[in-house]
């Protein structure tokens, strides 16, 4: 039977792996919200025509 130390350690580390993981998420979408900023604030650039040959 495990002790209360051992169910308080392994508690611990199920909470520290939740707010790992929480931040991990939450710089993905910060990342992404950047990255659509980005594109957003960018000019669109005329298509390039190409020279035509007669």
């Amino acid at each position: 039977m495990a002790s209360k130390g051992d169910l308080d350690m392994r508690r611990q580390r199920w909470l520290l792996l939740i707010a790992a993981l929480a931040c991990i998420g939450s710089l993905l979408l910060w990342f992404a919200e950047i990255d659509v900023g980005i594109e957003e604030s960018l000019p669109a650039q005329p298509p390039v025509a190409s020279p035509s040959n007669p």
